[in-house]
């Protein structure tokens, strides 16, 4: 179970695109007047009803990119704010590993691979089997670290490549829009390889003070859901 952040953002880049919240909650059972409650929590099944209706409605196959461009720091609330004052970009990546499942709802695990300084990846697999939505849930997630990571170091991300477990979708076109290197589908596991900046590179939004207090709000938070 876990916190619903990600399935509010998604039914206000749907409000965007003209479609009404009972139409992308249709058949998951949740009333969208519950996810105003802080206690409230839904499951891989409702999360994977709400992915197959926005993709049904709106005919793209490809719309996780989509979502993944539309998502700032702060949609991910606590998480966000955790991060963006965290000292370092491995640490910033380390809270995303700690609390993005259960308190965003994210269902993509990351773990970080650092051969050097100027040569390391993350590390992509499901933390639950997806199926279907397995695609948009990485190409979500993947916009997302390459768009924001950039925000939160302050200078832009070098990816040297990118490599993805499955075959190419039919709209593999719109992956050079949002990604500057090479592309492998295929490949044995999904991994996004950068160059630069490097992992203990000082964020420009470190605040060990509000960091602190962040962290500890996070754990509560996760207490509260039964997670730990």
């Amino acid at each position: 179970m876990f916190r619903p952040v990600k399935i509010r953002q998604h039914l206000a880049l749907m409000k965007t695109k003209g479609y009404a919240a009972a139409d992308v909650l249709a058949g998951s059972g949740i009333d969208e007047n519950a996810l105003g409650d802080p206690a409230f929590l839904i499951d891989i099944g409702q999360y994977k009803t709400i992915i197959s209706n926005m993709i049904t409605l709106t005919g793209d196959q490809g719309i996780g990119l989509e979502v993944g461009a539309q998502t700032e720091l702060v949609d991910f609330g606590l998480v966000g704010y955790v991060m963006m004052s965290a000292h370092s970009a491995r640490e910033a990546v380390q809270y995303w590993i700690n609390y993005s499942s259960t308190l965003v709802g994210m269902l993509i695990e990351i773990r970080i691979e650092e051969k050097a300084a100027d040569d390391w990846s993350l590390l992509i697999s499901e933390s639950v089997p997806l199926g279907f939505i397995y695609n948009f849930c990485v190409e979500e997630l993947l916009v997302i670290i390459y768009r924001l990571g950039g925000e939160l170091t302050g200078s832009t991300l070098k990816m040297t490549n990118l490599e993805l477990s499955y075959p190419a979708p039919a709209h593999h076109a719109l992956y050079s829009q949002y990604f500057d290197g090479p592309i492998r589908f295929n490949a044995r596991n999904t991994r996004i390889n950068f160059s630069s900046p490097r992992l203990g590179q000082p964020l420009r939004g470190n605040d060990k003070e509000f960091n602190e207090m962040c962290a500890r709000q996070c754990e509560l938070l996760v207490r509260q859901t039964g997670q730990k």
